[in-house]
């Protein structure tokens, strides 16, 4: 399957934290396999800089200047052709930076935690829990992916959550993380409630690679009187094993702390920027986590608060954000156009693949006469529409609607080269938009598929289908969406 190419653009440093960069790359890491990916970024540090070029093809340094809406057209002009995608993650990509880029046909994902400005990308993804997608201003073709479900985990965490070990007990390892960069140092403060509350504990102190306070930290601990250990810019495989070994944690209320939850353990959050009032405020809501800003002596039974930490954590932290952002990726790679005589052949090696056949309510091997007499009469029909469903210009599959008054029966087929890609929703979710757009008068959309098909079943579900048992053909389900 031909690579396509997927822009990045974020910054991070000392001052600003180093969130957006490592959330960004995570976002490379799980598509990586099906896109050449490409970072841009300003003056980056020389940790972000390697861990760059370790999780993409290719690392584009940016000029430094405060006009980030010339950025954008600098871009359009030397960088991004029509048809690119782009992910964007910082507070500078506002509406007149992402027009610039829509200006050039690109495909635009923007990342997001504040809900500032009006977006005109064509997806807004936003980790937080508890977000409505009223609160946001945004155009009527712009999807919204929200709450922990689509969080960019890195892969260590992820296979944790999915590995998920439960009734844990609490030990006396507690691991305190405030960040890439801890731009206040808040850690310092952490360090003291955690010296005035416990007696027998022994703290692992992780430092991000932006962390610039080092000799105050230094004087600090030259009079603390717990047992602790310092870790220095440890890398995801080495941050996880070492969240492993602590039942307890303290971090902002930030990508660290979904890490941290997707492994399962006693959290206590501690809020260190605006942008992270709305996870906070969710995290302490649904005793996901507990507020560090209480006195930790009101919390007495550890035990019992880590019971339900664990319960409500594994309810939410699934080890499965990275099929969810590829299939959100991998969408914009696909295009529709209408089919026209020339796909005849197409069509007919499509309609007479073994699965396809296996999987049509009459499973007959079809002939090529019989096909060139069906497939003239449907382009012909005012009531048949056909879809080839393209990816990169390369032709993956086929979505047809069969109009009966205000109802349209679907059927699709998916090439099998590209099967077991995820692309079968995908490609029925790019038919179906197409549809809309040009038939907003059909109300309903009927689907039928073999009891047997799990994979048809699972993508209609997905696609909000309602599944009604009751059909004309035994051993079949009825898939409506209205």
């Amino acid at each position: 399957m031909i690579q396509a190419k997927l822009y990045l653009r974020a910054d991070g440093n000392s001052k600003m934290g180093l969130g957006h960069v490592i959330r960004t790359l995570s976002l490379a890491e799980m598509v990586k396999e099906y896109f050449d990916c490409h970072f841009l970024i300003r003056d980056p540090l020389p940790e972000l800089k390697a861990a760059i070029q370790n999780h993409c093809d290719g690392l584009i340094r940016l000029k430094n200047s405060e006009n980030y809406h010339e950025e954008a057209k600098v871009l359009t002009r030397d960088v991004l052709l029509p048809g690119d995608i782009i992910v964007l993650d910082g507070y500078e990509f506002d509406t007149t930076y992402q027009q610039i880029l829509r200006d050039r046909d690109c495909r635009i994902i923007c990342i997001d935690d504040i809900m500032k400005s009006r977006f005109v990308a064509d997806v807004v993804i936003n980790h937080a829990g508890g977000i409505q997608p009223e609160q946001y201003t945004c155009e009527s073709y712009t999807e919204l992916f929200l709450g922990p479900l689509y969080a960019l985990i890195r892969k260590p965490f992820r296979d944790a959550a999915l590995n998920r070990k439960d009734h844990l007990t609490i030990n006396q390892e507690i691991l305190i993380c405030m960040g890439g960069s801890d731009p206040n140092n808040d850690l310092l403060e952490v360090l003291d409630k955690c010296g005035r509350h416990f007696e027998n504990a022994t703290l692992h102190i992780v430092l991000g690679a932006g962390y610039t306070y080092n000799d105050q930290l230094s004087e600090y601990l030259e009079t603390f009187h717990l047992p602790f250990q310092l870790y220095s810019d440890l890398s995801a495989i080495e941050l996880c094993k070492l969240m492993k070994k602590c039942s307890l944690a303290i971090t902002p209320p930030s990508t660290i702390s979904y890490e941290y939850m997707s492994i399962g353990g006693l959290l206590f959050i501690k809020q260190t920027a605006d942008n992270q009032q709305f996870v906070y405020h969710h995290l302490t809501t649904n005793k996901l986590a507990f507020c560090l800003n209480d006195d930790l002596s009101n919390h007495t039974n550890f035990e019992k608060l880590l019971d339900q930490c664990q319960i409500n954590q594994s309810l939410i932290f699934d080890g499965k954000q990275d099929r969810r952002i590829t299939r959100i990726v991998q969408f914009y790679t696909l295009s529709t156009r209408r089919a026209t005589s020339r796909d005849c052949h197409l069509y007919f090696q499509w309609v007479n693949d073994d699965e396809t056949r296996k999987q049509s309510f009459h499973s007959d091997v079809i002939s090529l006469t019989e096909h060139e007499e069906w497939f003239q009469s449907k382009l012909a029909s005012a009531t048949s529409v056909l879809y080839v469903i393209e990816r990169m210009s390369e032709p993956i599959g086929q979505v047809r609607f069969d109009i009966d008054d205000a109802t349209a029966n679907i059927s699709y087929s998916l090439d099998r080269k590209f099967r077991s890609k995820g692309l079968g929703q995908l490609l029925l979710k790019r038919g179906i938009n197409s549809f809309r757009n040009e038939y907003p008068e059909i109300t309903d959309i009927t689907g039928f598929v073999k009891a047997n098909n799990i994979a048809s079943r699972k993508a209609f579900q997905n696609l909000n289908f309602h599944e009604d048992e009751t059909t004309t053909y035994e051993n079949t389900f009825k898939y409506t969406m209205s």
